[in-house]
């Protein structure tokens, strides 16, 4: 789970203002490009991409793991293919919010990296929202803060659970 902000739909204009993170455009180039640059040195970039990503530190354990899976060609195309799915992504969340709504209780994690814009962005189609902000949290929420994060995750189920009740 990473503290992230929901493509295409909107509340998160301030969070965007200044363009989406560099690596998106990266990792969205076509033919390969990022898996060409960066086969071979996967390490260096993944213990980057993920330190800048935690605010406690990526333990080295997780970090030899990360690298392991990421290594290589179609691991790295793999991963870049999410980027890569963000534009058809967007489309279909705005045309899904054009009418939908989530009735179920939804929870958003907020931290530090994305302020509350993923609150602002399901407050416009959830009708359950339970929002938590965890400024001292970066985009790896697992990782800086794990025990705010399982105390969440409980809640919600409860919250979850109730309601079906």
């Amino acid at each position: 789970m990473r503290a992230a902000v929901i493509s295409g739909l909107a509340g998160a204009e301030a969070f965007l203002s200044a363009g989406g993170p560099w690596w998106f455009g990266f990792h969205q180039a076509p033919a390969g490009l990022a898996e060409s640059v960066l086969s071979g040195d996967e390490n260096r970039y993944l213990r980057f991409f993920r330190g800048t990503g935690s605010r406690a530190g990526v333990p080295e354990d997780l970090a030899q793991h990360v690298v392991r899976a990421y290594t290589g060609r179609d691991s790295l195309r793999a991963a870049c293919e999410h980027c890569r799915a963000m534009p058809a992504n967007a489309q279909w969340n705005r045309s899904w919010a054009e009418h939908g709504r989530l009735t179920m209780p939804v929870t958003a994690v907020d931290a530090s990296t994305v302020g509350d814009a993923p609150a602002r962005q399901l407050t416009l189609i959830a009708d359950h929202l339970d929002e938590h902000l965890l400024p001292h949290s970066g985009h790896l929420v697992p990782v800086d803060a794990p025990a705010d994060l399982a105390a969440i995750v409980a809640a919600t189920a409860a919250r979850a659970t109730s309601a079906r009740a």
